[in-house]
């Protein structure tokens, strides 16, 4: 039988069961190891102290970021704010935000957007906003011996895609939809105009026998557009709900929806509907 010892961790007389047992219990024997600054480590990337779980890697010289997202970030050939959409505090991130919703897809790894060349200006425009080094990627297709040319912009980063699934903009979203409640009051018309801007579509005819104008936006997820209708319908402009859109084609409603979209001159926008607004409200013909 083994004679007792004197713990080394709590000086306390134990009997221990091996000849080389140093510790009276596992507390003992932690609070015995090496304090918790040997294990801590400032992330490479973040800045941030974190704590080493496994020593051997630390030795080998693995351990330099605090998390998988730390690591691909630092390492990445391009880079944006990945924090950009955390608190929409302003009328681009709502816009941005709205334009998304519209014609973005979320592949759970990363954030798209695919236009037609001739808006590539609004692309360049989210890629200054996000403070983004990535360029903007040309592609061509064919369709019915036509070729048709898009420009598409992506921000890879599981944390941003994450985050606005967290939002709504799930990755098959186009049935399921729904409008945003993270959105102060003050930004909804700036989302708004951003969705219209990615699925809407202010039509003129100037025919002369027949002068009219219509404002148009689609969705193919009915709960969307009846919160869109419910908000539109709050702030005193009336519209018209069909099963995949919302129209107004009374000139008043129209000029209430472009003062509420375009109050800033230099708000971010597609210049070419913003035109189609200002051919119509400035033709007296128009109703």
């Amino acid at each position: 039988m083994l004679i007792q010892k004197i713990c080394e961790g709590c000086s306390k007389l134990f009997q221990p069961k091996k000849k080389r047992t140093r510790f009276c219990s596992v507390t003992c024997f932690n609070k015995r190891q090496k304090p918790t600054k040997h294990r801590e480590r400032t992330c490479l990337n973040c800045g941030k102290l974190f704590l080493i779980k496994n020593l051997a890697y630390d030795k080998r010289g693995h351990v330099k970021y605090c998390s998988k997202e730390c690591n691909a970030t630092h390492n990445r050939k391009y880079t944006f704010d990945y924090n950009y959409f955390d608190n929409i505090d302003c009328a681009n991130k709502a816009y941005i935000l709205g334009f998304l919703w519209s014609d973005g897809y979320n592949s759970n790894d990363e954030i798209s957007i695919v236009l037609q060349r001739s808006d590539e200006s609004i692309l360049n425009s989210m890629l200054l906003e996000l403070k983004s080094t990535n360029n903007i990627k040309h592609t061509t297709k064919n369709q019915n011996g036509k070729e048709f040319y898009y420009s598409t912009i992506r921000f890879s980063s599981r944390k941003m895609a994450a985050l606005l699934s967290s939002y709504g903009m799930v990755k098959a979203k186009t049935n399921y939809l729904e409008f945003p409640t993270m959105i102060p009051d003050e930004y909804i018309f700036d989302f708004i105009r951003g969705y219209f801007d990615g699925d809407g579509c202010m039509y003129v005819n100037t025919n002369s026998k027949s002068y009219y104008g219509r404002f148009s936006i689609y969705s193919n997820s009915p709960k969307f557009l009846i919160e869109l209708y419910n908000i539109l319908i709050k702030n005193d402009i009336k519209v018209n709900i069909y099963e995949k859109t919302i129209e107004i084609c009374n000139k008043t409603q129209i000029n209430k929806i472009y003062t509420k979209f375009y109050k800033n001159d230099n708000c971010l926008c597609l210049n070419r509907k913003k035109d189609k607004f200002k051919k119509y409200l400035s033709n007296k013909f128009f109703i």
